[in-house]
């Protein structure tokens, strides 16, 4: 009697272990169907929003943004985080924009996080979204003043060929 009482607690501390780990992987999977679903509406919304992020020219403010918090943040950018901030909204990797901005891997991770810090916001999806408001309520004037010279539409028509340009722009203190 005592090892089959013994034998049953035994067998129920390995069906808990299991439940445990089964729990672990549930909360696992829900994880990564959230974070799939947070890239899948990014795409979505990418497409959808056509080519890039960057509104044809405006000759004045359209509209204020939602998030008028994130439109103070975005005028306190510097130059290389504007830069950044216009290769995301397009849907550049992290190593694309490294490999461009000739950064590290480390300092693209960075700037990424200042950005978000800069208009509050706690993802790069909500990022993305407040940065094209932003874009979307300034002039492309207004725009260059606030970048440091650098056009809105930088990133739709980067060409290697002014690279050196840029470079320079970037190297400035702000």
């Amino acid at each position: 009697m005592k090892e089959t009482v013994a034998s049953l607690k035994a067998e129920i501390d390995t069906l808990n272990t299991r439940l445990g780990d089964l729990e672990a992987k549930h909360m696992a999977l829900i994880q990564a169907l959230g974070d799939m679903h947070q890239n899948s509406m990014a795409t979505i919304w990418r497409m959808a929003s056509g080519s890039g992020l960057s509104p044809a020219p405006r000759a004045e403010i359209v509209r204020e943004p939602e998030n008028s918090t994130a439109l103070q943040g975005f005028f306190k950018l510097s130059t290389k985080a504007h830069a950044v901030a216009q290769m995301l909204c397009r849907g550049a990797r992290n190593d694309e924009i490294s490999e461009r901005l000739g950064v590290t891997l480390s300092t693209v991770k960075v700037m990424i996080h200042h950005i978000k810090k800069r208009l509050e916001v706690p993802t790069r999806t909500a990022m993305a979204i407040a940065l094209k408001e932003c874009y979307e309520s300034v002039s492309p004037e207004q725009y260059v003043a606030a970048s440091g010279g650098l056009p809105i539409d930088w990133d739709k028509n980067y060409d290697e060929k002014y690279e050196s340009e840029f470079k320079d722009l970037f190297a400035k203190a702000r």
